[in-house]
């Protein structure tokens, strides 16, 4: 293996109901994704419908074998962690206030 640059990209959805989260390699090929719905968390958007969903994005370069995908929350947010073999590289953290969602 040989160093790459990864990136985390979290947006939320169109219709408000949950985040998207993908890990590009090169050439911008999705390499890991997951789904975060908002109702598995007992949450729900607060958002006016005509609101255009927002992106995160976060960089980590490293030399691993397999890239994954973490999610964790807190009661206040959500933490999304990309990993390479089993040790994280980078996070993004979005707040329930940032989201406007409730629960």
């Amino acid at each position: 293996m040989s160093m790459q640059t990864y990136e985390l990209v979290v947006t939320e959805d169109d219709s408000h109901a949950g985040l998207d989260v993908e890990v590009r390699g090169a050439d911008d090929l999705i390499v890991a994704s997951t789904r975060l719905d908002y109702e598995d968390y007992g949450e729900e958007a607060l958002r006016e419908d005509d609101y255009d969903g927002e992106t995160w994005t976060a960089e980590a370069t490293a030399d691993v074998e397999r890239v994954d995908v973490e999610v964790e929350t807190d009661g206040s947010g959500f933490t999304v962690t990309l990993v390479g073999d089993d040790e994280p590289l980078e996070r993004i953290y979005v707040s329930r206030q940032d989201l406007e969602i409730g629960g």
